[in-house]
């Protein structure tokens, strides 16, 4: 079968695959400050090296899709690091 743009693929259903992830820039030279805000509200997470003055954080529950986590974080670092972080 063909589309207008070329081949229709068939349904995949359950095999379709995608991907799904969101990080936590926090604009801080602290990293130790950014591990106690996780530590803090009992957080899993990868916290990277400062790098540019910013700490990459990607919080566990996120690769889940989990909102509730991945939306509070921001106002955290905020509130307990007194930093900027933009949510990606």
């Amino acid at each position: 079968m063909r589309g207008p743009h070329g081949p229709r693929l068939p349904n995949l259903g359950d095999l379709a695959m995608g991907n799904f992830y969101v990080n936590h820039t926090v604009k801080t030279g602290d990293r130790d400050k950014v591990a106690a805000v996780l530590r803090h509200n009992k957080l899993a997470a990868y916290v990277s090296p400062v790098r540019n003055g910013c700490v990459v954080v990607a919080e566990e529950q996120a690769d889940s899709q989990a909102t509730a986590p991945s939306s509070a974080l921001p106002s955290c670092f905020q509130l307990r690091c007194k930093h900027p972080c933009l949510r990606c």
